[in-house]
């Protein structure tokens, strides 16, 4: 698990990334206590042979309402957004979950949030 905070702009966003390998959930950004993650934006590639479905989780729970597709060889961009994509619930960590083993490479930017 990496972290950098993107200088220059405001609010503070931060960039995490993970290559995730097994079936079930790999944490992507560890909780941050009465924080909610808020993703701006964020990246899946498959470098692997096998099609998983992913699923961004808050903790164990869903939190991405579609199931994400990567073919293998490819991938998917959510490009910034002012607002957010989706968030975690208030201290709990973000994961990815995938349906079968893979090889899905995975990055974020957000921003960590009080919440309402």
């Amino acid at each position: 698990l990496t972290q950098e905070t993107i200088a220059g702009n405001a609010p503070n966003y931060k960039v995490d990334w993970v290559n995730a390998i097994g079936i079930g959930d790999t944490e992507v950004v560890e909780r941050v206590e009465g924080k909610k993650i808020r993703v701006v934006a964020f990246t899946i590639v498959n470098a692997g042979t096998s099609i998983p479905v992913v699923h961004f989780r808050s903790n164990t729970r869903p939190i991405t309402s579609d199931k994400l597709f990567s073919a293998q060889g490819g991938g998917m961009v959510a490009s910034f957004s002012r607002g957010f994509w989706f968030e975690t619930a208030l201290g709990e960590e973000l994961n990815i979950n995938l349906s079968v083993a893979g090889t899905i490479g995975v990055d974020v930017t957000y921003i960590e949030d009080e919440g309402e």
